[in-house]
């Protein structure tokens, strides 16, 4: 029988490899930030350009107004004055263009309503895609930090393993072919790289799919600059046409006094007219401005999204050969890896919505799940080894590390447990032979020392930094 010095000091190197937290860069969730900011801030400019167009369509409809007003007043100078017929027909030509330019612009304008709707449904869809990619981040966030605590606590795990042999002598040979295991562990975690691979593929499509909803939006903005653009000569050129109008009245004015009522209220229109021009012409320029900022803006987001595809692309190195599930805040599963189907022998569809309990072993006192359950329902890390049944009724040790997951409100939604199998520890211990022995009435047979451990282990006051702390 492997004595308890041995078997607290291979507990010991194996927490050692389970308790170095891997400290991911958070540089993933600053760029997710940011571009939620930038999202954010561009949605606000497309709402200010939408006001300013708004504001510029109702000023058209005022030009097309005042223009028909000032067709009416030239047709009836034109009647009463003869003398000037030549002055008034090139007046009503120039009124006639600007009509028609007025017309145009608001066609225009309706054409950068149509542009700027366009991109407010982009940036609706980078909003879709933003949050399923926080979502399959936070669920990589989570799981990540546990996977490189075997690789980075290989050479440590050997040192110990080799310490440990030579202390314990012949009781060595049984600690080394632990240590074999151990090594096997790590094999069987290469292996199983392939579950982390896919859920970083999904990250890595979702990030294309807004690098390409990005492009599009250039492409809208794009066009609807060279649309206000066309607005703002239009707009030039009515205000000269308007100037030239304000000539020819003026001529009118001075050549007949009968007419002087009539070429008063055309003087005035053309002034208000004037005025719109110039507010118009304010509102272009603030749209013009507007969209290069929101220009300047995508093109920063293509940068982040392009930094995030670097970290995406690291990510998909590591390997994940862990036993990974989801709850929501009932406990209920809502996801499971492949590795966590493999060991536990149910299907998605068995384990999908039950509680935890499906596992359970019947060896645990329940003390120790209500200690788990305080623990992480006040938002703290429950770690623990635990004794769980597969579907065929066979018996798997894990590791677990069990944490809360937390929505955009900072409140607990589920949470997410990681568990590292630890079957071939545990009998390599004596742990699985002393529990059947005590089950059968045969506890004398149990050395005490096991027999402590597993008492440790049933009520989870298994505490390894505290027995390493204490010489074992």
């Amino acid at each position: 029988m492997i004595n308890l010095t041995i078997n607290h000091g291979m507990l010991y190197i194996y927490d050692m490899i389970q308790a170095s937290r891997l400290d991911v860069d958070d540089d993933g969730i600053t760029i997710l930030n940011e571009i939620t900011i930038s999202i954010d801030k561009l949605s606000k400019n497309v709402d200010k350009n939408k006001l300013y167009l708004d504001e510029m369509f109702a000023i058209v409809d005022e030009y097309a107004k005042g223009m028909a007003n000032i067709s009416t007043a030239v047709s009836t100078i034109t009647n009463s004055i003869q003398n000037i017929s030549v002055a008034l027909s090139d007046t009503s030509n120039i009124t006639n263009n600007l009509a028609k330019r007025s017309a145009e612009s608001a066609d225009h304008a309706r054409q950068v309503l149509v542009e700027i709707t366009k991109i407010n449904d982009v940036v609706r869809s980078f909003n879709s895609i933003n949050m399923k990619v926080r979502e399959e981040f936070k669920a990589i966030n989570n799981i990540v930090k546990f996977i490189d605590k075997v690789a980075d606590r290989t050479n440590l795990l050997a040192l110990n393993a080799a310490i440990e042999a030579a202390r314990a002598g012949e009781a060595g040979r049984g600690f080394a072919v632990v240590a074999e295991e151990v090594r096997a562990l790590a094999i069987d975690t290469s292996k199983n790289a392939n579950e982390i691979a896919k859920m970083i593929a999904n990250i890595s499509n979702l990030v294309d799919a807004l690098s390409k909803s990005i492009g599009e939006n250039i492409d809208a903005l794009n066009s609807t600059v060279r649309k206000v653009t066309d607005i703002l000569n239009t707009l030039q050129s009515m205000a000269e046409g308007v100037k030239s109008i304000d000539e020819n009245i003026r001529q009118i004015a001075v050549s007949s006094q009968e007419v002087a009522a009539g070429s008063e209220e055309l003087t005035a229109t053309t002034e208000q007219l004037k005025s719109s021009t110039d507010a118009n012409m304010k509102h272009v320029n603030n749209i013009s401005t507007s969209l290069n900022d929101m220009i300047s803006t995508i093109h920063n987001m293509s940068k982040i999204t392009s930094k995030l595809k670097q970290i995406v692309d690291v990510f998909s190195c590591i390997a994940d050969a862990s036993i990974v599930s989801m709850t929501d805040i009932e406990g209920d599963i809502n996801y499971v890896n492949k590795k966590f189907l493999n060991v536990s022998k149910y299907s998605r569809d068995e384990l999908y919505g039950q509680n935890h309990r499906i596992l359970k072993s019947g060896f645990h006192d329940s003390s120790l799940f209500e200690s788990m359950w305080r623990t992480i329902s006040n938002g703290g890390t429950f770690i623990g080894y635990v004794r769980n049944r597969a579907k065929n009724g066979s018996i798997y040790w894990v590791k677990a590390v069990i944490k809360p997951t937390y929505n955009s409100n900072g409140k607990i939604d589920g949470y997410v447990a990681v568990r590292t199998p630890v079957t071939e520890l545990m009998v390599s211990l004596g742990v699985e032979d002393a529990i059947r022995l005590i089950a059968q009435g045969k506890a004398k047979k149990v050395d005490p020392r096991v027999r402590e451990l597993v008492d440790e282990l049933r009520y989870g006051r298994y505490k390894i930094y505290d027995d390493y702390a204490n010489g074992y």
